[in-house]
């Protein structure tokens, strides 16, 4: 008779992939020290979660590479150990593996590339290429609906030392303490850490890169949307999702203002909420979505990975008229912005150039460009003389008289990609809005526009000034510990909750606290 041979059932074969994986990440390698899971949570905290990132958009557009990454991980362990040798090129004096016959067709090296290249850029030095294959090997697993596990880290490079090790240690702690110190408001927002919900909520940045990709693949202009969303709200009471709430029938919020009118994006933080709601039920704030998905925006099209500080909490105001009395007035010149940004801000004369450079993709609408173009200075029919002549046309011909609702891009070579293309196109007078047009006229700003303008390297400086501006920007007015709350609903305030009512009460003045307590409560039902 023959002999069956029984296939494994499903769970025990993806069971058994992730035991082998283990087994491999744990074969000798070269000068390695103590292997263990969080090997990177001092030295490197956004480590995995970078890895994680960048391993998602790769295979988002290339799904195969799932097996390939694997498949490289496989093959560099069962030569000599997990030790990334298998990365390594050949020289004239030597034939390296991947250049053996039975590694002709391994693939995904310019993928480990391009993170390595993410992680140099947050923490220099810290995270070897032998962890980042294993990571990432790991996270294909995942991505491709198997198991995610533990994975224990600390793995070196040929030839790497423990005093190498001590060095980068000390490179990636110089980066952790500015994130930590460059804080730009003088409210609780120094206690936004990275990877505040790795024990509350440890998907929950998974859950908003993965919503998000989807969202952008569906409708590339959403990630200008969320982009600006996120900064109008840090730059009006903070970033605590004030500009997410709905007005009621006693107040006008912020989103109904009318420079808020082209504001977009409400029902992406919306969708992302509910996914994380279902899987970690009221721990990430609205606020921490917004800028997480904001963060997002920015990667998949292209921009920085940046490690971002979460730990907000939601605010409960938001009224209209705030938002005019925090944004420059319609007549207010370069001078008058940078002085506002510094005041309110703590924000240089150079984060505000490198912030303007989130208008690399995006739309805007027509209202905001009609007066260049049909009523400059107060004059009817004139155009603003410092707007490209061929550009000014161009404009007109999307943006009729009267015309509120058209949107047009602010980027129009690459619309959808962020670059530093933007200031090619400011320093060229073809810059969208009169605040783009505006940082020609200050020495600070103007030098920033001409320098990436006229950089013959990719937007290297530029993405290492926009993550160090997009943090700053980010930890205005943070709301965190017990300050603030996570709404259950992104679009409404919390109603007071029976212990609060009870705990105001006996407390001097309580009744009245109560009695407003109260009252919200009532609104909040209208």
């Amino acid at each position: 008779m023959a002999t069956r041979v029984a296939l494994a059932p499903p769970m025990v074969a993806v069971a058994s992939v992730a035991v082998l994986l283990v087994v491999c990440a744990a074969a000798s390698v070269a000068g390695q020290g103590q292997l263990q899971v969080g090997y990177y949570n001092k030295t490197c905290p956004a480590a995995e979660q970078i890895v994680r990132n960048e391993t998602t958009v790769a295979i988002g557009s290339s799904p195969d590479l799932a097996a390939a990454l694997l498949r490289l991980h496989y093959h560099d362990c069962f030569v000599q150990g997990c030790d990334a040798s298998v990365l390594l090129d050949s020289t004239p004096n030597n034939t390296a593996e991947k250049e053996s016959l039975p590694n002709g067709s391994l693939r995904g090296f310019d993928v480990v590339a391009r993170v390595k290249d993410q992680l140099e850029k947050a923490c220099p030095g810290t995270v070897s290429c032998a962890d980042i294959l294993a990571l990432m090997a790991r996270d294909a697993v995942s991505l491709a609906r198997g198991p995610s596990w533990p994975l224990e880290e600390n793995r070196f490079l040929p030839g790497e030392t423990m005093a190498s090790v001590v060095a980068a240690a000390r490179a990636a702690a110089a980066v952790v303490l500015l994130l930590a110190v460059s804080t730009t408001a003088p409210s609780a927002d120094a206690h936004v850490v990275i990877g505040a919900y790795n024990k509350t909520c440890p998907q929950a940045e998974d859950v908003v890169l993965k919503e998000m990709t989807a969202i952008v693949a569906k409708s590339p202009d959403l990630a200008g949307a969320v982009l600006r969303l996120f900064s109008v709200d840090c730059f009006v009471g903070g970033c605590e999702g004030s500009i997410l709430l709905d007005s009621t029938a006693g107040n006008t919020a912020e989103k109904d203002a009318a420079l808020n009118q082209g504001v977009r994006g409400y029902e992406v933080v919306d969708a992302i909420k509910a996914r994380l709601d279902a899987a970690c039920p009221g721990v990430v704030s609205c606020a921490d979505t917004l800028a997480l998905a904001a963060r997002d925006s920015v990667r998949l099209t292209k921009g920085p990975f940046i490690p971002l500080p979460t730990g907000r909490r939601d605010g409960n105001r938001s009224v209209a008229a705030d938002v005019a009395l925090n944004s420059p007035p319609p007549d207010a010149n370069i001078t008058d912005i940078i002085a506002l940004f510094a005041k309110k801000f703590n924000l240089t004369a150079k984060d505000v150039a490198v912030l303007s450079g989130a208008h690399t993709i995006g739309k805007a609408r027509c209202s905001t460009v009609s007066p260049r173009l049909y009523n400059f200075g107060g004059q009817n029919g004139a155009s603003d003389p410092t707007l490209d002549a061929n550009y000014t046309a161009t404009l007109r011909g999307q943006c009729k008289p009267g015309d509120n609702a058209t949107l047009v891009y602010l980027d129009p070579p690459t619309p959808t990609t962020f670059d530093a293309d933007y200031y090619t196109l400011v320093a060229g007078n073809k810059g969208l809005l009169s605040t783009d047009a505006a940082l020609l006229l200050d020495t600070t700003t103007s030098a920033y526009v001409a320098s990436q303008a006229n950089a013959t390297a990719p937007a290297t400086e530029f993405f290492a000034d926009f993550a160090t501006s997009f943090v700053a920007m980010s930890k205005l007015g943070a709301l965190t510990h017990h300050n603030g709350e996570i709404r259950q609903v992104c679009s409404k305030v919390n109603p007071p909750t029976s212990s609060q009512l009870s705990n105001a009460a006996a407390v001097p003045g309580g009744l009245a606290v109560s009695l407003a307590l109260a009252v919200v409560a009532l609104v909040l039902k209208l």
